[in-house]
């Protein structure tokens, strides 16, 4: 993780690939589980609570698309400033729940979008439901040489209008 050197200052970690997913929560709400299930990547995944210290990213593809999700330690009133830094760099806040009432907790969080979802839900659903909230298209393109189709897309946010947001 890196501090951020202008401004109001905050933590961020370098945003990778189409988007950037914070998963967030409270202690054991499953963020490290959810985490190496969605992406393969090595998170500390105990049934103690606070085992995650740091921001561990990991990348998940989907449909040709590749997602950076970030572990996030469990909030408590001495992290809430910093984790609440890391979502307003994201593309996407994915609150993790143990049930409903813990929504409350969240209202008035400034993030570009907003998900919850609880460990309990599919993994191969909420890798949809995650793409489908980001709101990424793809695009496929050619090589201008070749002319033939390149392997990868590149991914959009549905907000980009110009040839110039997709280089």
């Amino acid at each position: 993780m890196k501090k951020a050197r202008k401004g109001g200052g905050g933590d961020f970690v370098k945003k990778q690939g189409a988007a950037q997913v914070a998963l967030l929560g409270f202690a054991n709400t499953g963020k490290s589980f959810l985490l190496k299930t969605l992406t393969a990547a090595h998170s500390s995944s105990t049934p103690a609570p606070f085992e995650t210290l740091f921001v561990v990213p990991g990348m998940m593809e989907f449909g040709g698309v590749q997602i950076q999700l970030l572990d996030t330690p469990s909030i408590h009133p001495g992290n809430k400033s910093m984790i609440f830094s890391i979502v307003r760099n994201a593309d996407m806040a994915l609150v993790l729940l143990n049930d409903e009432s813990e929504k409350h907790f969240y209202e008035g969080m400034t993030a570009k979008r907003l998900m919850f979802a609880t460990s309990r839900d599919g993994t191969d659903a909420l890798k949809q439901r995650i793409y489908d909230a980001l709101g990424l298209i793809r695009v496929f393109t050619r090589n201008p040489k070749t002319g033939k189709a390149d392997d990868k897309p590149v991914a959009l946010f549905k907000e980009a209008r110009t040839v110039s947001d997709a280089a």
